[in-house]
């Protein structure tokens, strides 16, 4: 395995053009906060967006593609927190040293997937009425 870490000369790694979509659910905007559980240790995130499928974070922890993590959830829909499992699928690091990581869902139990499939129900019907209706 190569170290990224270190400084690469210019022109070495040549940027790579951004891929198509490939998502087959949306995502939605959320301003929530999880706990992230990893070997990394256990971190505090922000909860960016939202899918069936995954989600997107913002996290101090350095989360390689391919970590697998537990999450504690904690939706602004008023309901009581709750657990999953996922796997990171992509890392981006920012200028102040944290993570952007894209995670991709894994073994949701039926409550969860319940609890998903309702809060973006919801969210779908809002971004429905929104679009159609400025208030």
């Amino acid at each position: 395995m190569y170290d990224l870490s270190v400084d690469i000369p210019r022109g070495v790694l040549k940027p790579v053009p951004a891929l198509p979509e490939t998502r087959r659910e949306p995502r939605h905007n959320v301003d929530a906060r999880v706990w992230l559980k990893a070997r990394a240790g256990l971190a505090r995130a922000a909860l960016v967006d939202l899918s069936r499928e995954g989600a997107f974070v913002e996290t101090d922890l350095d989360l390689a593609p391919g970590t697998a993590l537990q999450l504690r959830c904690y939706l602004p829909d008023g309901g009581s927190p709750f657990s999953l499992w996922a796997r990171s699928v992509r890392r981006s690091r920012r200028d102040d040293g944290r993570c952007g990581v894209g995670l991709r869902f894994a073994h949701l139990r039926r409550e969860v997937r319940e609890r998903l499939d309702h809060y973006i129900e919801q969210r779908n019907e809002l971004d429905h009425w929104s679009a159609q209706y400025a208030f």
